[in-house]
């Protein structure tokens, strides 16, 4: 995407196979060059998914390793996320690392645009150190920023004029791209200064909104071409994130709704345990994907109960009720985990009782009372022996 718009970025091969990364490798011949996991997330380098290597054997080990495994950092929560390929990159000679992002403030209505000269792995722990290092820009999302607006701000962490001009540029151009192609986020970390005085795009990431991907045809192309999946599956990843968010507990949490969702993790907390997840499955989430996100959050074995705290309004009880259920028989002869329900507001009391009635009554307890279901829940993944109604 970035070199579609004059942006620098270092010659690259997307592999899938082992013969892919034997055809890179000879492109490189006599070269460092640098393998990276492609995940969707960021933390790849602090967890050994980014080697600089020089040599065919070094290349294949690390593939062989990585491709189609899990890889956990600490951006993608302890489930980690399947590496669906290696990218191997030019090495670059690195002179400085910088860094820039630039995403919307919702309450503000305001573009914000960060960025820094102490950019690289350790980025977030320079901005512990200095806040000084960065500079942060709020945007108008009518007026924008004039060039030589952007050049001001620059001057205040760089004082070569060259490196200035140019970054300035580039932050210029960066929005340009950030507005043209409706993202809700991008960042790139690092951009290398190299031997030459050129910017180089070294990693980066970013967001669209979903909501605009019928006319970016382009990015449409870009995404299916590195996933096996339908437009529609991809849709379903990209807007994922808003929805469901894996933590490292074992407390299981289904609400409908963002308040009742973090009201509920905040009691566990409060209480002494440990959320595994959030999750709003909301009035305008699909069926199909509040049912996923159940089997996703019953399969997992680190979870000992699981909590359903759900005013019923556009999404019923009783519709709740049916795909909990419908979710339960789908995960076949695993163990499921307890599930302690608690529901109130449209069809309720018919929710309540299709669980009472159904074949899974003895994993399902009902529940009247928030912080008495929150508690007994907590006492159970310490081990504590629990009295049910």
């Amino acid at each position: 995407m970035l070199s579609n718009y004059g942006f620098l970025v270092p010659k690259n091969f997307f592999c899938r196979t082992i013969e892919e990364i034997r055809d890179a490798f000879c492109f490189f011949e006599g070269q460092k060059f640098v393998l990276k996991c492609q995940i969707q997330f960021g933390g790849r380098g602090k967890s050994g998914a980014v080697k600089v290597v020089s040599n065919i054997q070094e290349s294949e080990l690390f593939f062989r390793r990585w491709m189609n495994r899990k890889l956990a950092t600490d951006k993608t929560g302890i489930d980690g996320q399947k590496v669906v390929g290696i990218l191997v990159e030019e090495y670059i000679d690195v002179q400085q690392e910088m860094y820039v992002s630039v995403s919307i403030d919702k309450n503000k209505n305001r573009i914000i645009l960060i960025f820094s000269f102490y950019g690289g792995i350790e980025v977030e722990k320079n901005h512990e150190k200095n806040r000084n290092y960065f500079q942060k820009l709020e945007i108008d999302l009518i007026k924008r920023l004039k060039l030589d607006t952007i050049r001001r701000y620059v001057d205040k962490l760089c004082n070569i004029q060259k490196i200035s001009l140019s970054f300035s540029k580039f932050l210029f151009d960066l929005l340009e791209i950030f507005f043209s192609l409706d993202l809700l986020f991008i960042e790139i970390n690092p951009i290398a200064i190299d031997r030459y005085g050129k910017l180089i795009c070294l990693d980066g990431k970013s967001k669209i909104d979903e909501n605009a991907l019928f006319r970016e045809k382009e990015i449409k192309k870009e995404i299916l071409s590195v996933e096996n999946d339908s437009l529609e599956d991809i849709i379903d990843k990209l807007s994922i994130s808003s929805n469901y968010v894996s933590l490292n507990g074992n407390i299981g949490c289904i609400s409908n709704g963002a308040g009742l969702a973090m009201g509920l993790m905040d009691l566990i907390k409060i209480y002494g345990g440990h959320p595994a997840n959030f999750l709003d499955i909301g009035g305008n989430t699909s069926l199909s994907k509040v049912e996923k996100y159940f089997c996703k959050i019953l399969n997992q074995d680190r979870v000992i109960v699981v909590l359903v705290n759900v005013f019923g309004g556009i999404i019923r009880c009783d519709v709740v009720a049916q795909i909990l259920l419908r979710s339960m028989k789908k995960i076949g002869g695993k163990p499921i985990p307890k599930i302690f329900v608690r529901f109130s507001g449209n069809r309720y009391q018919y929710g309540i009782n299709m669980l009472k009635e159904s074949c899974f009554k003895s994993n399902i307890s009902i529940m009247y009372n928030l912080e008495e279901m929150v508690e007994k829940s907590v006492l159970l993944t310490k081990g504590r022996n629990v009295h049910f109604n």
